[in-house]
């Protein structure tokens, strides 16, 4: 039971008092007794005690699923086997989000682990370059699927010698082609670089006139990494687009 349920539960309870007075009142005016307007009404007489009973007993519910609330919105320390654990996950064929849900971390926790490591920026940059090849691993693993989900439902259709094939009507030739497009999708956001649109209009790296253009979509954690340290590196602060 929630605390959005008590206040439906207590406007409820407010509504029939409410209605309850009114009938009182009416009905005194024509002699009849509380007791009577009560039994017309149907509602429950309950004592103070029987009301502090069933509030008693629906406060336990209503603490444990606060604390759950509170304990999804916490944020945690960074340890390094919590980190892993969502890297593991993702490893096994986890989205990101999937994999945080299931170890109880909120998506802003996770990222500033990625971006602090505890405090520690060596671990931090070790924790971008883990995350980095579990997105490539995810990656993979989405565009592998992408491909074989047509070549499932074709050899379904084709057939062998020792099991003929069957025919399949537009609606599932058509879901398994959204299932494979969004897949191919979702590959091309874990690793752009090997699986995202060609964007022949923004060049990765444009050196015209003594000038350096970088699009930094183009990059992963690890490039990015590299950029930084060469910038901070330099005297001289280059002109960065992107």
């Amino acid at each position: 039971m929630t605390d959005d349920t008590i206040i439906d539960a207590s406007a409820a309870f407010a509504s029939k008092a409410k209605h309850t007075e009114k009938a009182r009142k009416t009905g005194e005016s024509h002699g009849a007794s509380p007791d009577k307007l009560m039994k017309q009404a149907r509602l429950p007489r309950y004592s103070g005690a029987q009301l502090r009973e069933n509030l008693s007993s629906q406060l336990p519910k209503v603490k444990e699923a606060r604390r759950g609330m509170e304990k999804l919105g916490r944020k945690h320390s960074y340890t390094r086997e919590r980190f892993m654990a969502v890297i593991n996950r993702m490893g096994a064929g986890e989205t990101q989000t999937e994999a945080l849900q299931a170890e109880g971390l909120a998506y802003s926790t996770f990222h500033d682990w990625l971006e602090s490591g505890g405090g520690d920026a060596a671990e931090a940059k070790q924790c971008r370059d883990i995350f980095a090849r579990a997105k490539i691993h995810l990656a993979d693993m989405a565009f592998n699927e992408a491909l074989e989900a047509p070549r499932k439902l074709y050899r379904m259709v084709v057939g062998t010698a020792e099991e003929p094939g069957v025919p399949v009507d537009s609606a599932t030739v058509g879901a398994v082609k959204l299932y494979s497009d969004s897949l191919k999708w979702y590959a091309g956001k874990m690793n752009p670089a090997a699986y995202g649109e060609s964007k022949d209009n923004a060049p990765t790296v444009n050196v015209t006139n003594n000038s350096l253009t970088i699009d930094s979509r183009s990059l992963d954690a690890g490039q990015r990494d590299q950029l930084r340290t060469l910038l901070l590196s330099t005297s001289k602060t280059p002109v960065i687009d992107g």
